[in-house]
């Protein structure tokens, strides 16, 4: 028997990736030869770190129940399934521990890494599950007992990803000058891959009112030019940064000039992007460029619930009751329909676009009756106001 890695989104795999696909024993629940295995990124924070899912799953479930169900601490119930004569896998163990992650289950989840490093060879750690683990250790005994662990670490150890696990504990401690230091030395050993350390060390500068940093123009400037000669993988979020930082600073001209050089470096534009250059648009009053972006946004496929942010629709909404732009208007509303974003205050705005521009409110009612919109107080009101002018 074989296992087939199936790698659909071209992850860079290290190699000690494989060693996870010896299989010695199956049990065989169909005439098929082969079990296919699937890497994912895991959604919890993990700095590259890879949890791996297999179809179809084995006994992982029933034990991660036990665990977060019993009242037990994990190390109780694991050893109680060892004396049960049963067996687990390091995978179940990183499987089960991602699950409780996912609900929050911190000290449960720590809890397994720890009885792993119990059980001594029986469980090497990769330098991915140094990394959990770390973030765990910060989120149940704070920066101080994860930081203790990171020192203790062999160089072999202290990789891209256990250095990018210590950063994000000092980032979320607002640790400026250790968080620095950790930043410093990955770019001077080359331990940055991807923009994971550049959005940490942003947050960073962000939530410590630093703006300076990077929340001015000059600041964001620098740290992007930095970003990029690096020269990582492609990250929207390092851009969108920059090119909102120009939006908001009146120089949209810029934003235009730095979208159209990512896109000719091979960078991918998401939502946000499209969204930063709608609110340009929208400041500088030109709405049909704006809703060209915002449709460009509902269109990335890959993200389905993508919707505008309220303070961006309320300011394309305004532009176009003061202007009476009712063709754009009518657009827009279209759009928010299509993003199932609909609601009493969209149509007030457009009864208000209709009045600036001398027509006709019947039809908005119709509409507001087919997308079962109640007409308030405020509403009525309204509507009398115009009724009373015709």
């Amino acid at each position: 028997m074989h296992c087939q890695i199936s790698n659909p989104i071209g992850l860079q795999l290290p190699p000690y990736f494989f060693s996870f696909c010896n299989i010695t024993h199956l049990q065989p629940i169909n005439t098929r030869t082969s079990i296919v295995s699937s890497a994912s990124i895991s959604q919890v924070h993990n700095y590259g770190t890879v949890d791996f899912e297999r179809k179809p799953p084995v006994q992982w479930n029933h034990l991660y129940k036990r665990i977060s169900l019993s009242g037990l601490g994990s190390g109780e119930v694991l050893e109680e399934w060892m004396m049960q004569g049963r067996k687990i896998s390091k995978w179940e163990l990183r499987r089960i521990s991602k699950e409780l992650r996912k609900f929050r289950r911190f000290y449960l989840a720590l809890q397994v890494y720890e009885w792993m490093i119990s059980k001594g060879e029986k469980f090497t750690l990769s330098s991915s599950d140094i990394a959990i683990q770390l973030d765990l250790v910060a989120k149940v005994h704070g920066m101080s007992s994860a930081e203790d662990i990171f020192v203790k670490l062999s160089d072999f150890q202290k990789n891209e990803r256990t250095y990018g696990a210590i950063l994000h504990v000092y980032s979320q401690s607002k640790e400026r000058e250790k968080a620095e230091t950790i930043f410093e030395k990955m770019k001077k050993e080359s331990l940055i891959t991807n923009a994971l350390p550049f959005n940490e060390m942003m947050n960073l500068y962000m939530s410590l009112g630093e703006y300076n940093k990077v929340g001015d123009v000059e600041g964001a400037e620098e740290f992007y030019k930095e970003w990029e000669a690096i020269k990582v993988k492609y990250d929207p979020r390092i851009t969108n940064f920059l090119m909102a930082s120009y939006v908001r600073g009146g120089l949209l001209k810029k934003a235009e000039e730095l979208f159209e050089r990512a896109s000719r470096n091979g960078g991918t534009a998401n939502p946000s992007t499209w969204e930063i250059l709608a609110e340009g648009y929208t400041r500088d009053r030109e709405i049909g460029k704006a809703l060209h972006c915002l449709n460009e946004a509902a269109s990335v496929k890959r993200f389905r619930r993508w919707a505008p942010k309220p303070v961006n629709v309320e300011a394309v909404m305004k532009v176009c009751e003061e202007t009476g732009d009712v063709e754009n208007v009518e657009q827009f509303v279209e759009l928010m329909r299509s993003l199932k974003c609909l609601n009493a205050g969209t149509y007030k705005s457009l009864v208000k676009t209709y009045a600036k521009a001398g027509k006709s409110v019947n039809d908005v009612i119709l509409s507001m009756e087919k997308d079962e919109i109640a007409i308030d107080e405020e509403m009525e009101m309204l509507l009398n106001e115009l009724r009373e002018r015709v």
